[in-house]
């Protein structure tokens, strides 16, 4: 069994939301054969990686079986933001943070995820990039690329030691989350293009109305979930879908997990207002009333 001392635990102030051009936000767009944040993307190059702090991110059966040493991990539901209202995501921010702290990671602090080649990292990315981090990448193609580059691996159960993690103001990017009230708004005033990350199945069974299907594994090479495609060759595949980087944008898919690949993918290429409906379909179907397509 391994032991190791780690950071965790600690109060926040939580200061009120701005609409701040951040990590989710560039403020240029690159030429379209470059990232606008190719930081965003840490190539797999041991022991380098392993330099600064690091988190894996998926479920506890693969971090047991199979994980970057010195790393501790969290899972998409640990981070689960069901319902956007004000009050909802003011208490999900709260109880976020403490997660977060629970696990060694300070808002604000470097940090690189990891995920086991399921392209679900950027849904932390989001998360932290909400709540105000800018100082973010994912380790590009995952746990496959880092045993590939011939990466140091672990297993089995591990005892972390936390100390404290000092008080933080935590001040939420509101650009980079898309409410179920500003969703309505754009769906009635056909203000934002809707990308949907679902597979084409579940996008066939219905949708938000005027959403173009782009599954979130559509982003990686050959659809894997591991490696992103080069820049000239996603910036295609939006050109494709009818997507104008440009515009404003809203990604979603069943829980905003898969859809913050596109959220990712796109912020990376420089679109400058591109915001994630964390909700997704999960929220968008509590209200019958709500319109679907088919």
């Amino acid at each position: 069994m391994h032991r190791r001392m780690f950071l965790a635990g600690s109060a926040l102030t939580i200061a009120k939301p701005v609409w701040a051009r951040a990590a989710g936000t560039p403020s240029a767009s690159p030429a379209s054969g470059a990232f606008a944040h190719p930081e965003w993307f840490f190539k797999p190059i041991p022991p380098a990686a392993v330099s600064g702090h690091m988190v894996m991110f998926g479920s506890r059966k693969e971090y047991l079986a199979q994980r970057i040493p010195t790393t501790d991990y969290l899972d998409w539901p640990d981070l689960d933001l069901k319902d956007s209202s004000a009050t909802s995501v003011e208490a999900w921010t709260t109880s976020t943070v403490a997660t977060l702290h629970d696990h060694g990671i300070a808002v604000g602090a470097p940090l690189t995820i990891c995920d086991w080649g399921t392209a679900y990292a950027p849904r932390l990315f989001w998360v932290l990039t909400y709540l105000g981090s800018n100082d973010l990448a994912i380790l590009n193609g995952g746990m496959p690329a880092w045993i590939a580059a011939g990466g140091d691996i672990e297993s089995g159960e591990i005892v972390i030691d936390y100390v404290q993690i000092k008080d933080a103001t935590v001040t939420p990017n509101a650009a980079v989350l898309a409410t179920i009230d500003a969703v309505q708004q754009a769906v009635t005033e056909q203000s934002a293009q809707f990308i949907d990350a679902r597979t084409a199945a579940e996008f066939a069974k219905g949708h938000l109305p005027g959403a173009a299907n782009v599954p979130f594994l559509a982003n990686t090479v050959d659809s894997s979930g591991g490696v992103w495609k080069t820049a000239a060759d996603l910036n295609s595949l939006y050109a494709d879908a009818g997507i104008d980087l440009s515009r404003p944008i809203i990604p979603y898919c069943s829980t905003g997990v898969r859809s913050a690949a596109t959220w990712f993918t796109l912020a990376a290429l420089g679109a400058p207002k591109v915001s994630l409906f964390s909700g997704s379909w999960r929220e968008w179907t509590t209200d019958p009333t709500r319109p679907v397509e088919t």
